[in-house]
Order: C-alpha cells, then sequence, then structure tokens
C-alpha cells in the first residue's frame, strides 16, 4: 500500500508553545518519518532521505526503558547512517524518563549514555533530552482544560484528570483537584518535569 505514497501527508494545527512567537518567525513543519520496521519500503526511504535533507534539525526519539536493549539497537543503527550526514542538526529526546525509578540513570548519565556509548560520539551530549511525553501531555491538556472551562472536567468520566491528579499530588489528590489555581500550579511543575520546555527552547526556537 506504500507504493502509492508520492508524498507526506499534512495536518495543519496550532503549536501552543509558538503562539505568542508571531507569523514573522518562521513555519514550523514536524515530521513524522517512518521508523525501523518501515524503513525497508525502498520507496519509503528514497522519500525519507530527501526530506532529512531539507531538515533544519532532525529528532531522534529513544525509549528511556529500552537504551540498553536489543529492541532500541535496530533504531540507533538507522540513526547511525544519517547522523555523519546531519551533524549538528542531530538531536535525541529520550522518552518516558517518568519511569526512572530510584535506581535508574539520572539526566546526566542518559545523556552520556546516549551521546558518548550508544552512539559514539555522533551526537553531542547538550542535544540529548530526557523528557516524559506523559507529564507533559497531561500538563497540557489540564492547562488547556482550566483555559476553556475554568475546571476540570468530572473524574469519573475522563480517567485522565486522575492520572493527572495522581502525578501532580500523589495518593491525596481529591482535596486539591476542585481548586483552579493549585491544578494550574502543579500542571505547570508537571511541565517542567516533563523536560519538554529545553528541546522547544533549545532547538525549535533557535
Amino acid at each position: 500500500s506504500y507504493a502509492n505514497v508520492d508524498q507526506m501527508p499534512v495536518i495543519a494545527v496550532e503549536f501552543a508553545h509558538l503562539r505568542e512567537a508571531g507569523p514573522a518567525s518562521g513555519q514550523l513543519t514536524l515530521l513524522d518519518t517512518p521508523g525501523p520496521n518501515e524503513a525497508g519500503q525502498q520507496h519509503l526511504r528514497k522519500m525519507l532521505t530527501e526530506q532529512l535533507k531539507k531538515a533544519s534539525a532532525v529528532l531522534a526519539i529513544f525509549d528511556y526503558t529500552q537504551l540498553k536493549s536489543d529492541a532500541d539497537e535496530q533504531v540507533r543503527n538507522e540513526i547511525k547512517e544519517i547522523a555523519e550526514q546531519h551533524k549538528g542538526r542531530l538531536f535525541a529526546l529520550v522518552n518516558k524518563f517518568d519511569q526512572k525509578d530510584r535506581n535508574g540513570d539520572g539526566k546526566e548519565a542518559v545523556q552520556s549514555l546516549v551521546a558518548e556509548k550508544l552512539m559514539e560520539g555522533l551526537i553531542e551530549k547538550n542535544h540529548v533530552f530526557p523528557v516524559s511525553s506523559n507529564w507533559a501531555y497531561l500538563a497540557n491538556r489540564t492547562k488547556h482544560e482550566i483555559a476553556i472551562h475554568g475546571k476540570l472536567p468530572d473524574f469519573e468520566k475522563a480517567s485522565w484528570v486522575i492520572d493527572f491528579a495522581e502525578e501532580a499530588f500523589g495518593r491525596r489528590w481529591e482535596s486539591k483537584i476542585g481548586n483552579a489555581d493549585i491544578v494550574l500550579d502543579s500542571a505547570g511543575a508537571l511541565w517542567d518535569d516533563s523536560g519538554f520546555h529545553e528541546p522547544i527552547e533549545q532547538v525549535i526556537r533557535v
């Protein structure tokens, strides 16, 4: 079915974190490229190569829980193939950093592991960003709901509210979830903890 794909489909949406930047700052296009399981499709590989040549930045996505596994090795090998061509423009997002436990590698250790060992120096250490898309999603959805409705929906009808509350407040969340000011403050803290502000500032805004 991929044989009939001649160009990347495009979806236009507002990127809320750049809303205040204004139209003169340029256009942001995010291209979700084929993964390793699809990269064997020669039609897609050619399209991928052409798009990567035009890219201002290449974001490689790693899984924090799979960094040292064979499952992630194929991803790393794919990235190594293009790393030299995109040196200085290659960045890594290490997702699921929220799953780090007390014995897990911290931010500095993850940056060193990815840059120096796994990618063998093909990516700069300060180009590696441990992040949590789950925390970022929960924080932004919470702020959106408060901005639009002034409160969160009933947690019995929207299970994601419980997910946010448990991440933001811990087990004793029910006494706090009804206070919009406390919820907004906690959503801001959860966004900071997600780590996504760093790649947005250092990769996308620049």
